[in-house]
């Protein structure tokens, strides 16, 4: 029988049961039961819009649009909901991504490749 330690940040992909038993290599977050992918989708959304941070709130926005578990109207509806939970200005940085990428999606280009294919 394993004993039990604390998690460590060295287990970035691990998962940690209720009973805080960790299963190191075991967790695959987006497919896991319990929640399907668009709902791990939004949750994600929710912590890197929280984040503040350029890059995550881009490329999560990006893939949530290509991936087909959101439309633009729909991350913009996130936005306006997310902008009375955690402020317009948290919001505002979110609303330029999907604005932006938004359109990187409508015309069919992955994450960061221009409009000219560079």
């Amino acid at each position: 029988m394993s004993r039990a330690r604390h998690p460590l940040p060295t287990d970035l992909v691990a998962l940690v049961s209720f009973d805080g038993r960790v299963y190191p290599n075991e967790a695959k977050p987006w497919d896991r039961l319990g929640l399907d992918q668009r709902a791990r989708r939004w949750i994600t959304l929710v912590g890197v819009c929280d984040s503040a941070a350029y890059m995550p709130i881009h490329t999560h926005i990006h893939a949530a649009m290509m991936s087909g578990n959101a439309d633009q109207a729909e991350m913009f509806e996130f936005v306006l909901h997310y902008a009375v939970h955690s402020g317009w200005p948290r919001a505002s940085v979110a609303q330029g991504a999907v604005i932006e990428q938004g359109a990187q999606v409508a015309k069919g280009l992955a994450f960061g490749v221009k409009g000219d294919g560079q």
